[in-house]
């Protein structure tokens, strides 16, 4: 047996143990930061929502003018004004109102994309989980055939048995080595694509950790989706509330003008106008057409919505219950393969099963533990799926 399987069934064999090298599902939450660019863009969204808001609180600045006239010969005039568009109308509230509303839809956008991360994450780290103990199980088994084979090329050579049983188990060897090749690959792979998404420190590995507990009752209000399109609701009603609008204050200006005479004399006082927009041929008829359409699109999008949630909720919910029964069967029957290997093997050295039936045993260990770590993939993968449609973490401290 070559040095790398000697290595990977002492790893196989030995107890699992907790190191600062294995990485579990809530060490990997954990380390989900407020520097994350993921919750950094969650939170860009947020405060871009507030600038808006703080935009349409702001009433506009007042404009300072100065002129004057000074045709030859005639009477000279000076004048500065200050004039200001008074904001303090229907459409000023209506604004303020529309900010606020796209404040709150942004939060819940925010909300969305941190859950997104933290479920991205999930799924990641499951995939990883699963191909890692996928390896882990293929390179047993290699190390198994691999050490088998040895044994009947020194009985082959003692003249105890012939050489066929040694060619055989060459054959089975070459075998588990491709398997466990294209499985070391899609094992780093995985690891590469979480490593885009959280640190990893070196040379860790993934470490099971049980399965969280029964599902919560799931309400398709508090779906995700059917929050979000609730807000955006709320901001086109907003939104059609301001374009209905008509009325505008008048720009008021005052100020002070001043004319001398070519005699000499001056005449001063102050100055006063105001100005109104009267709304005749542009009344708002594209911004209130504008607003309709968003209106209707937003009612029509909040109810697939909640149909979606309504029929997600208990597809999802059997789905994270099935396949949590069938993760804790998968696991229930590896749990003994070790001692049915150990006696196969001690089967066929004394020569009481034949090396056919020593192989189909060895495979049938093999698919209980590749069984075993999709079957808990699959389960943390329903969970990640149960979490959003739940709408919140469903694991850890963040419940």
């Amino acid at each position: 047996m070559g040095p790398r399987y000697l290595l990977i069934a002492l790893f196989a064999a030995a107890p699992a143990a907790a190191s600062s090298a294995e990485v579990t599902e809530e060490r990997l939450l954990a380390s989900l930061r407020e520097d994350h660019p993921a919750l950094v863009a969650a939170r860009a969204v947020e405060e871009e929502a507030r600038a808006e808001s703080l935009r349409a609180r702001l009433v506009p600045n007042p404009a300072v003018d100065y002129g004057t006239e000074r045709p030859s010969g005639t009477t000279t005039q000076e004048e500065w004004g200050v004039s200001w568009a008074l904001p303090f109308d229907g459409r000023f509230g209506a604004r303020k109102g529309v900010a606020r509303e796209g404040e709150a839809a942004a939060a819940v956008r925010a909300a969305r994309m941190r859950l997104e991360a933290r479920l991205r994450l999930r799924e990641l780290f499951a995939a990883w989980l699963g191909a890692s103990e996928r390896s882990a199980a293929l390179g047993r088994h290699a190390a198994s055939i691999e050490a088998l084979a040895s044994r009947a090329r020194a009985r082959a050579a003692a003249g105890e048995a012939t050489g066929l049983e040694a060619r055989r188990l060459d054959l089975e060897a070459s075998q588990a080595r491709g398997d466990l090749a294209s499985a070391e690959v899609e094992r780093d792979a995985a690891r590469a694509a979480l490593a885009a998404w959280a640190e990893l420190p070196a040379g860790s590995s993934p470490a099971r950790s049980p399965l969280p507990g029964g599902a919560p009752e799931l309400d398709a209000a508090s779906h995700p989706s059917v929050r979000l399109w609730d807000a955006e609701l709320r901001v086109a009603e907003a939104e059609r509330d301001l374009a209905s609008r008509l009325l505008f204050t008048p720009a008021l200006r005052a100020g002070y003008q001043t004319q001398r005479d070519p005699a000499g004399g001056e005449h001063s006082g102050p100055v006063l106008s105001a100005s109104l927009s009267v709304p005749i041929f542009e009344r708002g008829q594209a911004d209130r057409a504008r607003a309709g359409a968003r209106l209707r699109a937003a009612e029509a999008e909040q109810a697939r919505a909640r149909a979606l949630a309504a029929a997600e909720a208990p597809v999802v919910r059997a789905a994270w219950e099935r396949l949590a029964a069938e993760a804790a069967t998968a696991h229930a029957a590896a749990a003994e393969l070790s001692r049915l290997e150990e006696a196969a093997r001690a089967a066929w050295t004394a020569g009481e099963m034949p090396l056919t039936d020593l192989l189909d045993t060895l495979r049938s260990t093999l698919g209980a533990r590749v069984r075993d770590a999709k079957a808990h993939a699959a389960a943390l993968s329903a969970h990640a799926a149960l979490e959003a449609a739940a709408g919140r973490p469903l694991t850890g401290e963040a419940r």
